[in-house]
Order: structure tokens, then sequence, then C-alpha cells
């Protein structure tokens, strides 16, 4: 018998809001974009998933197409497969070391075949280049992957991006050229920004993508329960224990798809599986689930906290909203007993108190009224902020539990330089992800790291479950230093050495979950599992289940990704160039991508493009869904924390290489780039010149013409936060950055209000002198490359 429903949407009124925004500001319906169509299938076995993704890419151009895509892709996802069709040609991807298939893919395209390689920037971060596309050409690229699921409080959930947000990117431009294709320059402290960064459609821009989803369930016996998710989907129940989730036409590439179920309470418990190796013998993998119930640990110590409350420019509307509120609500959970303060920033770190304070009512409430103040505007600067936090946890009692509280949409890309601060601070991290499309590469990976946890809320409706969730886990662990150990009626059944994951932190939570993979010899002569933990008041917990031993070929790569991401974050947080060759060793041997390794395919049947010159398009994406800093109205970065460029494209513009043009809303002059005629061109922005030019814009604009005032000032806003940026390792130039903070702050509110003309004149004039002061900042006169 099958039935079918209608899911229920996690953000019913977020989405309707959204479907209306932008309408009526474009010119034209689609354009020549590369990307016409993404599938993805996904098939559900208990805990683990196992994925298809199909991105059609066309020319429709009347010459030559590389087509350069940066997307997204679950962070624990092991990608192992990789192909390329084009008509009836099916060509397969190898995994080589990452400049060895630069090198290949970069000589394939001059020899005029066709080719394509795929390359991991961040862990949920990958480039896509498909090159030699010839005109009318279609190609079909396809991605194989497997992943686990996350299970908490008996809540299962799937979770697949879609869309790479923008970033904030800190640091000075460098003067080399740039190493990839998307809108932000490389930066000291982001040297690969330029790809992480595609450019962004209008907000209204009609969808260009077409997306099509399916997932199918095989609950394996497991009973499952109040189904929901995060697009508009329909769910057919076929007899049995098989679930078809199906996504409805229509649906933008904007936000993480999000399924989410419930398991019975007698199905939530600890189970273990090993699946042997097809072609290592005696070798396999093991996959335990550790569970624990649920228990209040929080009145066991006292607790120091600070809350560290991103209000960067990204977290503007809801996100803002709701980010206040989780700092509030946990707050006032704390008790007499309890200390904390609360740090909140942007480019900038406020706080409530630069100490520890007690958490009694006295304490809670003036807090409270100081988070009803803070608003979003600005950069990201979490490092700052995090070593701040750090600093005040200096003063932690001893017998107290000391815990950074982190809420933020985690929108950086100096991903690398926080988990290494993190790392070294040896402070246990809560951290609460507030967005439609969070970095959770960076915010699990940061729990992960400190032993903390970690929680996404996509919108407010899912606040309150978040909450409670975080309320009581604030504590101490209920289940900690886990380790496990195989027994078989022989005795040979063994882990092999330095292969349980995670290697640190093991730790369970109230209603947590933990995921344990190692690998393991004589594997098929393995009965049962025992697992041991430490307990809260210092007991010993241990449990022995029955080992199931089933062949299940994801088990390896899933180990391997996992394994991987561990090395990658000991070679970022301890520098360790030593372990690139055994990062690199692991990821050919198991064929699962990593940041040393890339997927290169090279069709050399034929020649198609003799000499190849080819025409370069970067493909640009959608807006995050409930991104509020965006203007819909007027097409530009409402609140600019980072250089971006918004694409309206018309299907008679010709399309220039590397994504200059055609623009609606171009935030950098042309003639302010300049470029030294290589594939990849720098992008450094002349920053005197770019405001000097843009307050003359401004000042011969007809002031009736709201709309163009309001896009220059916009651009204007851009520039400041740049200059800012620049000035802020200066020490010499404090007074001139709060001058910039203040000009910044007074544009903004004239974008916000009603026009005022003399309001205007006074700004422009306030903008003009401190240009004429930074001119004379002797800090400046080395940096006349950029500035």
């Amino acid at each position: 018998m099958m039935s079918h429903h209608t899911l229920p949407l996690i953000e019913e009124e977020v989405m309707e809001h959204e479907a209306h925004a932008g309408l009526g500001t474009l010119r034209t319906p689609n354009g020549n974009l590369p990307l016409k169509a993404i599938s993805v299938y996904t098939r559900i076995v208990g805990m683990l998933a196992e994925t298809t993704l199909q991105q059609v890419f066309k020319n429709t151009l009347n010459q030559p197409l590389e087509a350069t895509y940066i997307f997204p892709l679950p962070p624990s996802a092991a990608v192992t497969s990789f192909t390329m069709r084009v008509g009836e040609r099916l060509v397969e991807g190898v995994l080589e070391e990452r400049q060895r298939a630069r090198e290949q893919y970069a000589q394939a395209i001059q020899q005029g075949y066709r080719a394509a390689i795929t390359e991991q920037e961040r862990p949920n971060v990958f480039t896509l280049q498909v090159g030699n596309l010839m005109p009318g050409e279609e190609a079909q690229i396809t991605f194989r992957m497997a992943m686990p699921l996350q299970l908490d409080m008996g809540e299962v959930t799937y979770r697949f991006p879609l869309v790479v947000a923008p970033r904030y990117i800190p640091g000075i431009p460098l003067d080399d050229e740039s190493v990839g294709a998307g809108v932000m320059p490389d930066t000291d402290q982001v040297p690969d920004a330029s790809r992480l960064t595609p450019p962004v459609l209008l907000p209204g821009f009609p969808n260009p993508v077409k997306l099509s989803l399916e997932v199918e369930i095989d609950a394996c016996g497991l009973r499952l329960y109040d189904m929901c998710a995060s697009l508009h989907t329909v769910v057919t129940k076929q007899q049995g224990d098989t679930w078809h989730v199906r996504l409805q036409p229509g649906e933008r590439l904007n936000r993480d798809f999000i399924l989410r179920y419930r398991l019975s309470d007698e199905d939530w418990n600890i189970g273990a599986l090993a699946s042997p190796d097809g072609d290592v013998e005696e070798e396999g993998t093991l996959f335990c689930l550790l569970t624990a119930p649920k228990q209040d640990t929080r009145a066991q110590l006292p607790r120091d906290v600070v809350f560290v409350l991103d209000r960067s420019g990204s977290m503007e509307g809801w996100k803002m909203v709701a980010a206040r509120r989780v700092v509030g609500r946990v707050l006032d959970t704390l008790t007499a007993q309890d200390r904390f303060t609360v740090v909140a920033f942007n480019d900038m770190i406020e706080t409530i108190d630069p100490h520890l304070q007690v958490a009694d009512n006295r304490g809670r409430y003036r807090a409270m009224e100081w988070l009803a103040g803070i608003d979003a505007r600005g950069g990201t600067e979490v490092m700052s902020a995090l070593h701040q936090a750090a600093s005040i946890l200096n003063s932690a009692r001893a017998d107290a539990l000391e815990a950074i509280f982190l809420v933020t949409d985690g929108q950086v890309g100096n991903e690398d330089a926080v988990i290494r601060q993190m790392k070294q601070a040896g402070i246990t991290l809560f951290v609460v992800g507030v967005d439609t499309v969070p970095n959770d590469a960076l915010l699990s990976r940061l729990a992960r790291e400190t032993g903390g946890v970690c929680e996404f809320i996509e919108n407010e409706a899912r606040l309150d479950e978040v909450l409670q969730r975080l309320a009581e886990r604030l504590g101490k662990p209920v289940l900690q230093d886990v380790e496990v150990a195989l027994h078989s009626p022989t005795g040979k059944a063994q882990l092999i050495p330095d292969t349980l994951l995670p290697s640190q932190h093991r730790v369970v939570y109230s209603g947590g979950s933990l995921l344990l993979l190692a690998r393991c010899r004589h594997v098929k002569e393995a009965a049962r599992l025992t697992i041991t933990a430490s307990l809260p008041d210092g007991e010993t917990w241990n449990q022995t289940v029955p080992l199931r031993v089933q062949a299940h070929p994801a088990l390896r790569p899933i180990w391997a990704r996992d394994m991987i991401q561990e090395l990658e974050t000991r070679y970022v947080a301890e520098r360790n160039a030593e372990l690139e060759p055994e990062i690199l060793s692991l990821s050919l041997q198991h064929g699962v991508l990593s940041r040393f390794t890339a997927y290169i395919l090279v069709d050399r049947s034929e020649v198609v493009n003799a000499g190849g010159e080819v025409r370069r398009i970067v493909q640009p994406v959608d807006v995050p869904g409930g991104w509020e800093m965006y203007d819909a109205d007027v097409g530009f970065y409402a609140e600019p924390i980072v250089l971006q460029r918004f694409v309206d494209y018309s299907p008679l513009d010709d399309v220039a290489d590397d994504f200059y043009g055609p623009v609606h809303a171009t935030l950098l002059p042309a003639e302010l780039i300049h470029s030294s005629g290589s594939r990849t061109p720098s992008r450094k922005p002349k920053l005197r010149r770019w405001v000097s030019e843009t307050l003359q814009q401004i000042e011969q604009l007809d002031r009736s013409d709201n709309q163009a005032v309001r896009h220059w000032l916009a651009q204007l806003l851009i520039a400041l936060r740049e200059l800012r940026a620049v000035l802020q390792p200066i020490p010499t130039a404090s007074d001139i950055a709060a001058k910039i903070d203040q000009l910044f702050i007074e544009v903004e509110d004239y974008l916000r209000g009603l026009p005022d003309f003399h309001q205007l004149d006074t700004l422009l004039k306030q903008c003009r002198d401190v240009l004429t002061e930074l001119s004379k900042h002797p800090a400046l006169a080395k940096r006349t490359r950029w500035w």
C-alpha cells in the first residue's frame, strides 16, 4: 500500500516572504549561464547515506566554453567518484595529487581535449572546472559520495547544502595574482579567498537552475515519525520499510536541504556494525553509534561562561533576533553560583563587562538590557572575539567548568586560523550556528575539537527545541573518555592501533550521540564490542553489545574521510608539514578527495578545440535564503562586509572572461581593477581612487534620482569597510579608523532614513577630509600598489 502527503516545512514564513522579493527588478528571464540543472539522489540505509549528485552544464555560446562552479558539499561526505558524460561518451575521473591534477587539466585544455577537474577548498566548499565544452554541447558531471547521518535526542538529520554563502574575508589584499576565479581578492589572512567567493545573482533573479532532489529511506526496521523538510517536498511511504521523499519543482539553490525525522524510543540505543573490506583480507571498518541517556549535569559544578555573539552584517534580520534570543535564554538558565560575561563582535568588539560577573538576578537583567541594543552591521572578526573570550576566562575559578558559548553563522574565510587558535586555547566551545546556510564545517569542527556541542538553527521556530537541549548540556558530558574493544572466540579480533575516531574528546552529552569509527582486523570473527567511559562522578561505565558483521562498502571511505579531516585539523593546528604526505597517501589509498588531492578527467577520444582558446564563465550563485542584508529593491549589498558583485544576465549580453560583465550593480569600477592579463587576473582595488571616484559620482548625481544615490552610497559603504580593514593592523591609524567607523554608521543611517541633501553634503565633505588625512599617513606610503 502506498500513501502520499506533503511534508511540513521547517520555515514556512521566511520562504513565503522570499518568494515575492525583488520581482520586477530584472530585464531578462535567464541568460547564458552554463549551469542548467542539478539532481540529487540519496539512499539512506539505517544511519548511513549514499548520494549521487549530477550537475548539467550547457554551452549556449558560439565559441568553446570553460565553466567554473564554486559549490558546497556536506563536510562529512566522502567523495569517491567523479565522471563526465558528453553525448554518448563517458569519462571516469582519477584521483591525483592536486598540483599534478592541475597541470594535467591545463595541458588537456591547451591541447584541445575536453577535461574537468574538481578540487576541495574547504571541507564544505569545492571548485569544479569543465573545459573545452563546444557550442551546443551539454556535459553531465556526476559525483558519488557517502556520509553518516546525525542523531540527537532521537532525531535524525540529513543535511545537503545547495549554495556557498558570501564570506567575510579578513586581511590585506595581496599584490600577487589571485589564485582563483571568485570575486574577492586573496589576502594575507585568506590567501585563497578568490577560490571561496562566487559571484552572486541579484535578489529576485528568475531561477536559472532546475533542481530535482529525491531521498529514499530504508528504515531497516526502525519506526520513523515527525518527518519534516526545509524545502517543499512530497513523501511517499511504500509497503514495508521504504520511504520516498521528492522535492516539488521550482525550488531554488538558496539554502541547505534539511530532512529530519524521529525514531521511536525503542530504536534509540547503541548500535555496532563491522564491515569487512572486499579487497583487503581480514580487515574491515567498525561503525558504532553510542547514545547517552538524558541527564542534567548542570548543578554538579559552578560554571564560568563567556557568551560570544556575532553581530556582523550577515546576521541582519531574523538571524540577529534569533542570536540574541539564544544568548538571552541560555543566560537565563545560569544561577548565582555561575559567572558570565557577553562579548559582541563585528569588526570591533563590545562587551558588557571585561570581567566575569555573578549570574544573579541583577547581573542577568543587566545583560538582557544590554543585549536588546545589539544590532547587525560590519565585518566578522571572530578570531579577535574568541581571543578576548579566552583572555577573560584566564580568571576562571579552578573548581569551575569554563566554556565559551559562540553564536554565529560562521561565514568567514579564515577557518584554519580560527581552529588553530581554539585548539591552542584548550577551552570547551558550545556553538550555535544560526543560518539557512551555516558554515557547518567550521562550527561543527570547533565543537568537536574542543569537546563541546554544536547545534544549528535555520529558523526561529526551531529555537525552543534547540535551546532546551543546550541549557541541559551546558555542563559536564554524561560520558567522557570513551574507549572500545573487540572480543571474539579466537581472541584475534582487534582494532588497528591509532585508527579510532574521534581521536580526542570522545564525549557524549545528555541525550546526544557519538559516532565511533575505526579500522579493525579479523573482523569476521568479531562477536562483541565493549564500550567503557567515565561518568560525571568519576565512576566507570561499561556496556557490551553484539557486533553485527555485514558488508557495507560505504563505511571504509567514511572512515577515511573522517581520518583525513582529523589529520588536516592537526596539519592546521600544529603547522606540521610532515602530515601532508600522510594525508595525501591516505586520500589516494582510499580514493577519497582531500585538500591535497583533486579529481581529474580528460576525454582524449578527440581534439575538439585545437589551440585551447575558450570563453571562461564563473557560475553565479543565489543569495542565501533569509539573508536580509541584501536590499532586493535596490540591488546592492545593503550591509557590506566583503567586496561583492551582483550579476544580472541578459541573453543578448556578451559574457566577459572571468565574469567582469555584464553587471547590474558593479561595486568596483572596472577601470580600478588592474590585471596582469593572465587567466586569473589580480583584482586589487586602488582604494583611494575608488573612494574618491565614488564620492565624485555621488556629487554629480541628480539628487532626485534616489535609487542612483542609494546605489552609489552602497558602494561608498563597501569602500569605507575596505579602508577600515586595511587600517585595523596599523596602531598609529586608530584615530582615522574611528572616524571611518563613525562615517560608516552615518552613511548607513542615511540609507535607512529619508533623503536629506544637507546631511548628504556634510557626509561627503567628511569623507573627503578623511581621504586627505589618509593620504598623508606614513604607514600607507608602503602600500602604493593598492592604496
